[in-house]
C-alpha cells in the first residue's frame, strides 16, 4: 500500500474479512489510491470482499432494485494512463502506486454503456467541477488547488468526458479531502428532459471527526421516480375532477381515450394532459385577462 508507515496497521477490516463481522447495510466501493491493489486486482472485474461489502471492480456497473450504479478505481495520471497493467507482485517502489492509476481503457469501456446511469462512484474528480467551482472559495478552503484550478487540470479530463456522455443523476467522489458539491449541466442525450440534463456531485472529506466525510440521501431508480410522478398526476387529476363542472365534456373524452385507445406508456402524458384542460379551464374563468397567454403556453407544453 502506497501508505506512510503510520498507517499500516491491522484495523477492524480483518473482522469483516474473517466473517466474525457483518456489515449492516449493503456497501458499495471503488478503490482510490491507497489500497492493497494486489488484493483488489484478483477481483478486477468486481466481487464480494466480504460479507454485503461489493467492490465496483476496476469498472464496472452494476442494477440494484433498479438502481444503476457503476464506478471506476483508481486516479488519474497522464503518464500511465494509456499504459497496460504491468505490475507484478511483488511490486516495487513505483508499481505500488502505478498499479491504482486509472487506464484510459477503464473509461472507454464504461462510455460504451448505453442505459442511464443513476449513481457514478469514482475516487478522482472529473476536471469539469473544478471548472464550474467557485474560485475564491474553493481556494479559501484549499489553497494548494489553486495551480491547478487555473491551468484547467484538477482531476481527471477522462472523467470529464465520460461525466458528459453517461450523464448520471449523482455522481459521488472523494480524493481531495473537501466536501464539495457541484451541479454539472449536460445536453440530454436521453430524451427525459426538455433540451439540458444535471449531474449532481458531491466530493465527501476525510473521514475525521467534525469533518463533512458522511451524508445521507435518498435516490430512487428512474422507473419508481417516473411511476411516482404518474400516481401524482393521477391524484392530483382525481381531485381535481370533483370540482369539474358536469357540462366539461372535453374531460370525459380524454378519460374514454386514455382508458381505451391510449398505450400504456402514454398514460403519464395523458394524465398530464387531462391536468393541463382542468387547469387550463380554471385560469381562463378566473383569469380572463390572460386567457391569449394561458392558451399559448398550455399549448407549448402539451407540444
Amino acid at each position: 500500500m502506497a501508505v506512510p508507515m503510520k498507517y499500516k496497521k491491522m484495523k477492524d477490516f480483518r473482522k469483516y474479512y474473517s466473517g466474525n463481522k457483518t456489515a449492516p447495510v449493503l456497501t458499495i466501493f471503488v478503490g482510490g489510491n491507497h489500497e492493497a491493489m494486489n488484493y483488489l486486482k484478483d477481483l478486477y472485474y468486481g466481487g464480494w470482499v466480504a460479507e454485503n461489502i461489493y467492490f465496483l471492480g476496476y469498472s464496472g456497473v452494476i442494477n440494484i432494485d433498479g438502481l444503476r450504479i457503476a464506478g471506476v478505481s483508481g486516479i488519474h495520471n497522464g503518464s500511465d494512463c494509456k499504459k497496460g497493467y504491468f505490475e507484478d507482485y511483488p511490486y516495487d517502489r513505483s508499481e505500488i502506486r502505478s498499479a491504482f492509476h486509472t487506464r484510459q481503457y477503464e473509461i472507454m469501456k464504461l462510455s460504451l454503456v448505453k442505459e442511464p446511469i443513476d449513481i457514478f462512484l469514482s475516487h478522482d474528480w472529473p476536471t469539469v467541477v473544478g471548472d464550474l467551482s467557485d474560485f475564491r472559495m474553493l481556494t479559501r478552503i484549499k489553497p494548494f488547488f489553486k495551480k491547478d484550478l487555473q491551468n484547467h487540470c484538477l482531476g481527471s479530463p477522462f472523467l470529464s468526458n465520460l461525466c458528459d456522455i453517461l450523464q448520471p443523476r449523482f455522481w459521488f467522489a472523494a480524493h481531495l479531502h473537501i466536501h464539495w458539491e457541484v451541479d454539472i449541466e449536460h445536453k440530454d442525450r436521453f430524451g427525459d428532459h426538455d433540451g439540458s440534463r444535471v449531474t449532481h456531485f458531491m466530493s465527501l472529506d476525510k473521514p475525521i471527526i467534525n469533518r463533512g466525510f458522511m451524508d445521507i440521501l435518498s435516490i430512487q431508480s428512474r422507473e419508481k421516480a417516473k411511476n411516482e410522478e404518474i400516481d401524482n398526476y393521477k391524484r392530483l387529476y382525481s381531485s381535481m375532477k370533483k370540482f369539474c363542472p358536469s357540462n366539461f365534456e372535453v374531460v370525459s373524452d380524454v378519460d374514454a381515450q386514455s382508458d381505451s385507445s391510449m398505450p400504456e406508456e402514454a398514460e403519464g402524458e395523458g394524465e398530464f394532459y387531462k391536468i393541463c384542460l382542468l387547469l387550463s379551464y380554471y385560469l381562463l374563468k378566473i383569469l380572463p385577462s390572460f386567457s391569449t397567454n394561458m392558451l399559448i403556453n398550455f399549448s407549448q407544453l402539451l407540444d
